[in-house]
């Protein structure tokens, strides 16, 4: 009788305990603010599994109780768990933002490849930190130059960005050099500082004296102060072929 009442207590009991699948994270997950782990209620405890010698499956989610239907999904803002709503990954900056205002530069990312291009620099310049400004900013101007084909919004914001860093406008016009003289010129004028203006008029120069030498030579003349580069500014102009290894290596930085 008692070995009867003790099977009746410990079977049940047992049922209930046994580890049972509540959830996971998944492995080699997809950026921020995507789902990255998923859970279901437990009544009992619930706690991670880490599977030994697993190194690119993610963990599981073990229940020792009864599993429920309830489902909540999560993601990751600076290492704190934050709640997807509806389990359901962001389609638009401002689903992005109701995730965590943290994902401030994947917001502004969002913003920019649904062509909201103003709205992408507001995200980024509500900042208060210019730190984060910098980096948010920073973001959309390497993505759009990384497309290869949009310079023009590359450009605008590398305009947003040179309020707090100036280093785009040299990589900006050096790179528009190749197929724009005029529009790199214009970009150098804007560089506040000296030394970088001086280094962007000697790089439009070398892309100009392809086509139009007379005008390498007038942005030459731009330069307040030629002799520091070695070659000068001039020298190479009028003799490019003395020179063979200087376009083959690059920009003057």
């Amino acid at each position: 009788m008692i070995l009867i009442l003790i099977v009746i207590i410990i079977v049940p009991m047992a049922i209930f305990l046994y580890p049972k699948n509540a959830g996971s994270t998944c492995g080699f997950c997809p950026g921020a603010p995507s789902i990255v782990r998923t859970e279901y209620g437990c009544m009992g405890v619930k706690y991670d599994y880490y599977p030994t010698g697993c190194m690119d499956c993610g963990t599981s989610i073990l229940c020792s109780g009864i599993v429920t239907s309830e489902k909540k999904c999560y993601t990751y803002a600076n290492k704190v768990k934050v709640e997807v709503p509806n389990c359901e990954n962001p389609k638009t900056w401002q689903e992005v933002l109701d995730i965590s205002p943290d994902f401030y530069i994947e917001a502004a990312t969002f913003a920019y490849s649904a062509g909201e291009i103003e709205q992408a620099k507001t995200i980024c310049k509500s900042r208060a930190v210019s730190e984060e400004k910098v980096n948010c900013l920073s973001r959309l101007y390497m993505s759009a130059m990384a497309k290869g084909n949009d310079s023009e919004n590359a450009k605008e914001f590398c305009y947003a960005l040179s309020d707090y860093n100036q280093t785009c406008l040299n990589e900006l016009s050096r790179i528009i050099a190749r197929s724009d003289i005029e529009t790199s010129v214009d970009i150098c004028k804007d560089i506040k500082d000296a030394i970088s203006m001086n280094k962007c008029y000697y790089n439009a120069a070398m892309q100009a004296v392809n086509t139009n030498k007379t005008r390498a030579l007038e942005i030459c003349g731009m330069i307040d102060d030629a002799k520091k580069f070695n070659p000068t500014c001039e020298e190479y102009i009028e003799s490019p072929s003395t020179y063979p290894d200087m376009q083959d290596r690059g920009f003057i930085y």
